[in-house]
């Protein structure tokens, strides 16, 4: 059987249906007027329309499909729901482009409401002088403009004007008791009134002729007998009574003028007067008055103050560090002229008296900088071991606060020649030999002033790569400290102080140089056991210079590694020895006074100390591991646990010789400074869990027994058992399957717990209404941009239209004109 078209099968259906064919029949008309009417016709289309556009429906298969079941949205026809939609926006858009430009509102038309210059009181003094002049006009909308009578008293009786909540009564408040009349005038006064009232009422109705009490028993006969006024006598009786107030009002002004005029003959009025115009107001001075009498004064004084003279700017560091060193170069100068001879000795004497001026400022500041940067430091890194102490560190802030003056009655009687011999400016020296080459000639009490006069001749802004010299200069200094450590003198403790603040000073702005110099420092230290004063003064430099409560720190972390490895190979054969790591355990403790990390090598140090100078059996853990040898030339005893007041420099490690009385002083004072550095360290490690293993020697430390006992009690009460870990149990796993019994196919959720379960019912609602708004959002975009389009193609085609007939009519015109010039020409031709 052949395949018939889609065309063809749809004429048949139609013609099925009896919707083609001829429809003028007379049989066929009977038949349609009998059968289907036009509603039955239009669902007959339809449902052809759909059965022959199968895209016109859209059917959601379901995955699990019940029979007899109908699921609402199965079916859908996005035809007809697009083409809706359409429309729905269509009239939207209709609705849109109508009210498009319209501005709604409503129109304050108070008065005073759209002008901003007056304030609220000016506002209602307009109102209430409009609503006077409407009421003086006609009293209002209600009543006649055209009235004979102008009777105020009945306008006011109907409306009350208020002004900021208070009646405005226009009724004359003047009171005759406080001018001075007495009662007899005040009665006059009256009966003055009563006749001015009875000659009114007489001149009135006898100019008019008529009775007052045969008009009152005529207007009491007429309503007794209930006649109704004729127009004529009513208009008459309105005259008369307008020509009767008229006359009496009249009457009144007569009587008031005669009352004047008598009053002023008597000169009883100017009397009054003058009496009220010696009264005098009390002037009430306010705050306001007040504040405007200040501002004036204040305006006056300033007035006649004087002008500020301009003054010299403020100069910057760059600037100041040139004129510093300008004036370095000019007393180096003359200092080499007064040296050859070519100045006068008076001039080259005030100049010798004068010859540290240059730095009198800068030092004076980076002295009193210095000082306060040692009495920060006392506490926290010492040159001296003693210096922990707190009592200890007074005395040191005090002896560097009286270093200016005793250094000043030092030199007082060599102020001259050292003075005089001293230069002014200096080379910037690039290793540390150069720098001894340099101040090998001048004494040691000279070198901060050396360094402070390179500092200036040198400064950063002055020339280009002077800081990476001055970077350099700082990498010498620190060799230097080292070099003035290993030195046997005592007394050059200050000196050594005020280096080490420039040294502080300098690595504010070149610390990543001297990083990278003291890590080769440490790097070539690593392989040797021996200590000296130099790496000692080098470890103090780095716990001043550099953080020691990081966790990890390119220079602080290798010196610590450094010192603990010292402090654990170390042996007890010599004083010198001992006091190197005592020393490097108090620098150690004072590194972790912040970050308090577990360093066990300090602890086990100081035991092994104190037991080595106490002569008894360590209680340390492991002390087989920790053989103490014997002190050369000290004989172990009992210790006393006295402190003294004497001290133990980092100078003491590199003696070798010492006396016998030398060595019972410093073991004495060696185990004092052990028992407090245990005692600090205690403090420091209180809150570790290991604190009673760790410091178990100190039972046998009078001084520390009744502290470790203190502090081991509470952390051993502190301390639970092991026990394991409290798991949930957990369910044991059946292959039983789970089932519903109410089972629902439309229930999305079988959570049990009712909150939770209608926060998903919401969240999951929410998220459809999101989809459908965006999903609206985009159909919306979509029809405006058709629209848009749609429109401008409108207005293109017309445009192009329009020109199109202009350029039609041009072309017609110019046909029409070329015609006729060729008629006439062909014309004018034939002429000829």
């Amino acid at each position: 059987m052949a395949k018939t078209s889609q065309l063809k099968r749809l004429k048949e259906t139609l013609k099925k249906n009896d919707l083609t064919g001829q429809t003028n029949v007379k049989g066929n008309k009977k038949k349609m007027n009998s059968g289907k009417n036009r509603q039955d016709r239009d669902k007959v289309l339809s449902d052809i329309r759909q059965q022959f556009n199968p895209f016109d429906v859209k059917v959601a298969r379901k995955k699990h499909d019940i029979g007899g079941r109908t699921v609402r949205g199965s079916v859908g026809r996005p035809g007809l729901s697009k083409l809706s939609g359409e429309e729905a926006r269509m009239e939207a858009r209709k609705l849109e482009l109508q009210n498009k430009g319209r501005v709604g509102g409503v129109f304050d038309r108070r008065f005073g409401e759209g002008d901003s210059n007056m304030n609220p009181e000016e506002k209602m003094l307009e109102r209430f002088t409009r609503e006077r002049q409407l009421r003086s006009m006609g009293g209002g909308r209600n009543k006649s403009i055209f009235a004979l009578d102008d009777d105020d008293d009945d306008a006011d009786a109907d409306m009350m004007l208020t002004h900021s909540g208070q009646a405005l009564d226009f009724k004359d408040d003047f009171d005759q008791g406080d001018l001075g009349i007495e009662a007899e005038e005040d009665e006059e006064m009256a009966a003055i009134l009563a006749n001015r009232r009875k000659l009114a009422e007489e001149r009135g109705m006898g100019a008019m002729g008529v009775n007052l009490e045969e008009m009152d028993g005529v207007d009491m006969e007429e309503a007794g007998t209930g006649r109704k006024k004729s127009k004529e006598e009513v208009m008459k009786e309105i005259i008369a009574k307008s020509k009767f107030h008229k006359a009496e009002r009249q009457a009144a002004r007569d009587k008031d003028q005669a009352i004047i005029e008598e009053m002023n003959d008597e000169d009883t009025m100017n009397a009054l007067i003058r009496e009220l115009g010696s009264i005098k107001a009390k002037k009430v001075v306010t705050a306001l008055d007040q504040k405007e009498k200040e501002y004036d004064q204040n305006f006056r004084n300033m007035i006649l103050d004087r002008r500020a003279k301009p003054q010299d700017r403020t100069k910057t560091d760059e600037e100041l560090a040139k004129e510093e060193a300008e004036k370095l170069k000019k007393l180096e100068d003359e200092r080499q002229a007064r040296m050859r001879g070519e100045v006068a000795i008076d001039q080259g004497e005030g100049d010798d008296l004068d010859g540290n001026v240059a730095f009198d400022f800068e030092n004076s500041e980076e002295e009193g900088e210095d000082d306060e940067d040692e009495a920060e430091d006392d506490d926290d890194e010492d040159v001296e071991i003693h210096e922990v102490d707190e009592d200890e560190d007074e005395s040191g802030d005090k002896s560097g606060d009286e270093s200016g003056e005793e250094e000043t009655t030092k030199s007082e009687p060599a102020s001259k020649s050292s003075s005089s011999t001293l230069a002014y400016t200096f080379p910037i020296p690039k290793s540390h030999k150069m720098f001894l080459e340099t101040t090998s000639a001048y004494p040691l009490d000279q070198l901060p002033t050396i360094i402070d006069r390179i500092n200036v001749l040198h400064h950063a802004s002055l020339k280009e790569g002077n800081k990476e010299r001055l970077a350099k200069f700082a990498c010498v200094l620190i060799d230097h400290l080292m070099y003035l450590a290993d030195e046997e003198e005592e007394d050059d403790f200050e000196c050594l102080s005020e280096v080490v603040a420039k040294v502080h000073t300098l690595a504010e702005t070149h610390s990543p140089t001297m990083a990278a110099h003291i890590r080769k420092k440490l790097e070539a230290h690593q392989a040797d056991t021996t200590v000296t004063a130099g790496h000692l003064m080098l470890w103090t430099l780095i716990g001043m210079i550099f953080s020691t409560s990081d966790h990890f720190h390119l220079v602080v972390t290798p010196a610590v590694l450094v010192m603990t490895r010292f402090l654990s190979l170390s042996t007890f054969d010599s004083i010198p020895k001992c006091i190197a790591g005592l020393y490097t355990a108090q620098l150690l403790i004072q590194y972790q006074r912040i970050a308090k990390r577990f360093i066990p090598e300090i602890a086990v140090f100081l035991g092994r100390l104190i037991a080595a100078l106490e002569g008894t059996e360590t209680s340390l853990p492991m002390a087989s591991l920790f053989k103490i040898a014997p002190i050369k030339g000290f004989t172990p005893g009992k210790a006393s646990h006295k402190s003294t007041d004497k001290t133990i420099s980092m100078r003491s490690a590199n003696r070798s010789i010492l006396s016998k009385k030398e060595v019972a002083t410093l073991s004495q004072e060696l185990h004092n400074q052990a028992v407090f550095s245990v005692s600090k360290l205690m403090d420091t490690y209180k809150d570790i869990s290991a604190f009673p293993e760790t410091f178990e020697f100190c039972e046998n430390i009078p001084e520390l027994a009744d502290k470790y006992s203190r502090i081991t009690k509470f952390k051993l009460a502190d301390r639970k058992p092991l026990t394991l870990h409290k798991h949930r149990p957990l369910a044991i796993k059946t292959m039983a399957p789970k089932f519903e019994e109410n089972f629902n196919v439309d229930k999305k959720s079988y959570n049990p717990d009712m909150a939770l379960q209608e926060t998903q019912k919401l969240r999951a609602e929410l998220k459809k209404e999101k989809k459908s708004a965006l999903r609206e959002i985009r159909k919306d975009a979509a029809f405006e941009a058709r629209e848009k389009i749609r429109e401008r193609r409108e207005k293109d085609d017309a445009y192009h239209e329009k020109m199109a007939r202009l350029v039609r009519s041009v072309q017609t015109e110019e046909g029409a004109e070329k015609n006729a010039y060729e008629r006439e020409r062909a014309s004018r031709k034939r002429k000829r």
